[in-house]
């Protein structure tokens, strides 16, 4: 049994998140209480954010520029050990690799699970274009190059 510091009841360990900075390992507020504080912090942040947008319309917008100039159209090729995927986005390509990590329906995302692979396992190279259409297009040509080679992920079946 442990007692929450916010709401003072005693309650079992089970009711308490980890925290491994802490003495006993768990964290002083009980689950519910905790919620409510996540709740009442996020509110805050996004209060905080949106009057920082009204306050730096300027910056802000020049920020979203520059994100949006960095995450050019680019046709991708990530290889591990002889294996290799070939594909095209228009995010960076991080975020399409987490994408890939998370969906393990794809080729790729069924590889870096059954390797347990990272990011960093990876070598990547990029092609960058103008618009996605000529990304898409060179995707394809890779691809119908490569469709016969079994180290190419993009044509294996699970």
């Amino acid at each position: 049994m442990k007692k929450c510091t916010k709401c003072k009841t005693e309650k079992e360990v089970t009711e308490f998140t980890k925290d491994k900075s802490r003495k006993d390992k768990l964290c002083p507020y009980c689950r519910s209480c905790e919620r409510e504080i996540r709740k009442g912090r996020s509110k805050e942040n996004a209060k905080r954010a949106k009057q920082w947008k009204l306050n730096n319309k300027e910056k802000y917008k020049e920020n979203q520029k520059r994100y949006r100039d960095k995450a050019k159209p680019c046709c991708y090729i990530w290889k591990h050990n002889e294996f290799f995927y070939i594909g095209s986005t228009k995010q960076h390509t991080g975020r399409r690799f987490t994408t890939h990590k998370i969906n393990v329906n794809t080729q790729l995302g069924y590889y870096i699970k059954k390797h347990n692979l990272e990011k960093k396992d990876f070598e990547l190279q990029t092609t960058y274009f103008e618009t996605i259409k000529e990304a898409r297009k060179y995707e394809k040509e890779l691809i119908c190059k490569h469709i016969e080679d079994p180290k190419c992920l993009n044509t294996q079946r699970w």
